[in-house]
């Protein structure tokens, strides 16, 4: 990644990721700062792989093998996500999908990445022709998480063998683990105690940010 045209190293992207993404969190709304904060991660994400080749991705639309995988999330993408969804659905399409990723949290929280996979549960964000239901406030794990070998994918899946290597596109991966890192740190510096939250399963994540009002969650974590 670089910034006004001048490469960074490694150790100089994630403070200056972090610092943009601040900025705009200082700008938005005040009721808002983490879905804010989230949003902003997922722009910049997607303004620096718009110009990457993309020829040799496997994913496509309808293509949900992937997502039977675990999939952990900052707290800020669940509460983007979870306002993506009250902002695109209806009061009754929202309570039906609720219940929906409720029940799945309570399927997959506490399962690892491999008993996950073997499990096969399906996202509870796939629709019916197998795509994304929430593709723009999807999270940077799923963004940065791009197959390409669709028969590396079909193996897997059918053997449900997560040992089995699924090669992803290197330069989409690292820039969505290096905007996780970013938005952690961003989502720190908002709570008072400055402590970075734990990782969440996506699931999980969403269902606490539909229960709870992002400010009211940060009031009540500990020291703020």
């Amino acid at each position: 990644m670089s910034a006004h045209g001048a490469d960074l190293t490694l150790d100089e992207v994630v403070p200056w990721l972090t610092r943009r993404i601040r900025a705009r969190v200082r700008a938005a709304p005040r009721r808002a700062p983490l879905s804010e904060a989230a949003g902003e991660a997922h722009r910049i994400y997607e303004a620096n792989v718009r110009d990457l080749p993309s020829d040799h991705l496997a994913c496509k639309a309808g293509c949900g093998g992937c997502c039977r995988a675990h999939v952990g999330v900052e707290p800020a993408e669940g509460f983007a996500i979870a306002r993506h969804l009250r902002t695109g659905l209806s009061d009754t399409d929202l309570a039906i999908l609720r219940d929906r990723i409720a029940h799945t949290a309570a399927r997959v929280a506490d399962l690892d990445p491999g008993p996950r996979w073997e499990a096969q549960i399906p996202c509870a964000f796939l629709d019916a022709g197998e795509s994304c239901a929430i593709y723009p406030a999807r999270p940077l794990a799923c963004r940065g998480y791009t197959s390409t070998d669709l028969a590396a994918c079909d193996a897997s899946a059918e053997t449900r063998d997560h040992s089995l290597p699924i090669p992803a596109d290197p330069d989409r991966l690292m820039r969505a683990t290096m905007l996780r890192h970013a938005l952690a740190a961003a989502t720190a510096r908002t709570l008072s105690d400055g402590k970075a939250p734990d990782h969440m399963e996506l699931h999980v994540a969403v269902t606490v940010a539909l229960e709870i009002d992002e400010r009211a969650w940060i009031k009540r974590r500990p020291g703020n």
